[in-house]
């Protein structure tokens, strides 16, 4: 009796280190395994209103196999999770290569677009990076003593850019002058964010002109460095040392080579957390399409 009991003991803790493992291969999603690459850092799928949504450590990696060259992804942060005035602050990279730093607001769905050329066909890894997590359970929230840090969805490849573009804000309509620019009244603006593209069909129409100013508090002395890319190469670098406006003029070349001009800004600032106002946004550049 005692040899049964023996054996059933062992084996009851065979299975149990079975279900143990399988546990922590699901934590860490071990079984997604691509190109040699593994994803991390995440918990177990839950399904909200705008579809599955997982909630990351302080650190995680998606693989992804991307289809196309416009990627987007939703991330969410609760309210538990603070760091600032402005919001969470959220590291992407893709591939090793920093692509944009956002602040996430609290019990705020936030949806992020990047277009980045050479990625179809192919996988690629998007590290995404918290300075902090949080426990359910400290905060209140019943019995979850998970470490959490924000949620965060599948990235989907977009098969078509949207006319107006993506990783920009708004358009707002300031009273400005403009050299170089006859508008009569108020002119349309937009703010763009670390990273912004627009289809080279809108700077067809704009004349092949645009007008870019930086109004970062400390641009006298950190210069902002701003790089026009296309589909493929880089076709300028602009740097800006104070606040004024500075013509920039895509070539016909350009244009008929290219159907995405891309701008990318060294660096943003967030009005809120400088304490300058409650604008609570990543600002890059103010562009102006004539």
């Amino acid at each position: 009796m005692s040899d049964l009991l023996g054996r059933h003991y062992k084996l009851f803790l065979i299975i149990l280190c079975i279900f143990l493992f399988a546990g922590y291969l699901q934590r860490c999603n071990l079984s997604s395994y691509s190109s040699r690459r593994l994803e991390y850092g995440f918990h177990g799928v839950e399904q909200w209103a705008v579809g599955p949504m997982r909630w990351t450590w302080k650190t995680a990696r998606l693989v992804v196999d991307a289809k196309t060259d416009l990627l987007g992804l939703y991330v969410y942060n609760l309210q538990h999770l603070k760091s600032g005035p402005a919001g969470v602050p959220l590291k992407i990279f893709v591939d090793d290569r920093e692509l944009d730093i956002v602040h996430l607001k609290q019990n705020y769905l936030t949806g992020l677009y990047y277009y980045i050329p050479g990625i179809a066909g192919r996988d690629i890894s998007i590290d995404l990076y918290l300075d902090k997590t949080f426990t359910p359970y400290k905060s209140g929230l019943g019995y979850d003593f998970r470490q959490l840090g924000i949620a965060v969805s599948r990235p989907v490849s977009l098969e078509i850019m949207p006319p107006d573009g993506i990783g920009f804000y708004e358009w707002e309509s300031w009273d400005e002058a403009i050299p170089g620019l006859s508008i009569e009244g108020p002119v349309k603006v937009r703010w763009t964010g670390r990273q912004s593209s627009l289809p080279m069909e809108k700077v067809r129409k704009a004349q092949r002109r645009l007008f870019i100013k930086s109004l970062h508090p400390d641009i006298g002395t950190r210069p902002v460095k701003l790089k026009l890319l296309g589909d493929r190469d880089a076709l300028a670098e602009v740097v800006f040392t104070d606040t004024s406006w500075k013509e920039i003029i895509v070539s016909d070349d350009q244009l008929r080579q290219n159907k995405v001009l891309t701008l990318v800004v060294s660096r943003t600032f967030n009005p809120k957390e400088l304490g300058i106002s409650d604008d609570s946004r990543d600002l890059g550049l103010v562009v102006v399409l004539p």
